[in-house]
Parts: C-alpha cells; structure tokens; sequence
C-alpha cells in the first residue's frame, strides 16, 4: 500500500518539478536546508487550509523526528495538493531536495528505510 502511495507521489513531484522548473527564474530552486524546514514550513503554512496545514504539521513533526523517508512521501503531498499556494508549493519542491539529501545521507551511513526510500524514488524518476 505504501509502495503504491509512494509511486503515485513521486509521479506527480516529477511532473511538478518539471513545471516549477519553466518558471521565469533562471536555473534550479535552492534546495532549502534542512533545519530550515521546521521553521519555513510553519511560517508558510500558519493560515494554509486545514488539510495542507495538516500535511505540512505532518511534515514538520517528521523531520524532526528524522523520520525522511515519511517526511519526503509526506511532502509530495503538498507539492501536487490543489489546496496549496504556489509559495507553498515552491516551498514543499525545495524541501524535497534537502529531504532527498537526508535520505541519501542516512542511506549512506547504513539506514535501510532510507537505502529502500532512495531506491523507490530513483526507480520511478
């Protein structure tokens, strides 16, 4: 069941990365660092729409938790939400890139969820 969640989200992340990236600024979004997330996420989404804010708490206490695998599958959800602001979706797309880096990081010290995380996301980039 996680697996099909997983592959759903990573589809649409690809498809609104690659939409976020014809944007009239030049060259990628930053990626936002990671002990950034917590604060940005609650600053952007303080007057979100219940769901989207409830995804974004959801977010929040997982990346504290360092809980990265749930945090990046978490955050897709917000990327493809209809109920997201741009700003927020921007945000959601540069979270997901410092959360990318954690897993590969966890997953390069030995973390097998994150190892299976990464592998998941690289199969269906």
């Amino acid at each position: 069941m996680k697996v099909m969640r997983v592959s759903a989200l990573l589809v649409g992340g690809i498809i609104l990365c690659s939409m976020v990236g014809c944007s009239k600024t030049s060259g990628p979004l930053p990626p936002l660092a990671t002990d950034q997330i917590v604060p940005e996420f609650q600053k952007a989404f303080a007057r979100a729409k219940s769901a989207v804010k409830e995804m974004a708490d959801k977010v929040v206490t997982e990346v504290q938790a360092k809980d990265f695998p749930m945090a990046y599958t978490d955050v897709q959800l917000i990327s493809n939400s209809q109920d997201a602001t741009k700003a927020q979706k921007v945000l959601a797309v540069r979270a997901t890139q410092s959360i990318y880096q954690a897993l590969t990081t966890a997953q390069s010290q030995g973390d097998q969820r994150a190892a299976a995380a990464v592998e998941m996301i690289k199969k269906y980039k």
